[in-house]
């Protein structure tokens, strides 16, 4: 039986769970089987070593998503993509891998580690819950 939050009836989910980011774990196999379950799958885009490389792993997410989960997820997709904002002496081109979501149709992001605005600009699809 679904349980209904505003979560669950804003994203489409069956349960409030949100798969965290995790680094070298967040991959395709596991985020599509999280949204497969009923919650919110999260693929981790810097475990990708190139913005490419995501839109691959996004493509490949895709592919295994449940039809019945994507035709209940229309709206903003069945999965998003976690992107980690850290401080680095060569920062990786944050905005060149949300761009690479974006253009790969991702509209459900989760960022951690520090303030968006350190390198992914602010785009109008953003969601407010």
């Amino acid at each position: 039986m679904p349980i209904h939050t505003v979560l669950t009836e804003t994203l489409g989910l069956r349960v409030p769970l949100v798969m965290g980011g995790m680094q070298w774990v967040g991959k395709p196999k596991l985020a599509a089987a999280v949204s497969n379950a009923g919650a919110l799958g999260m693929v981790t885009a810097l475990t990708q070593p190139t913005p490419a490389a995501l839109r691959k792993a996004i493509e490949e997410t895709r592919s295994m998503i449940d039809p019945d989960i994507a035709k209940e997820r229309t709206k903003y997709g069945a999965f998003g993509v976690n992107i980690t904002l850290l401080p680095a002496i060569v920062p990786p081109d944050y905005a060149a891998y949300a761009r690479a979501a974006l253009d790969a149709g991702v509209r459900i992001f989760e960022t951690a580690g520090s303030n968006r605005a350190y390198g992914v600009p602010t785009y109008q699809w953003q969601l407010s819950l």
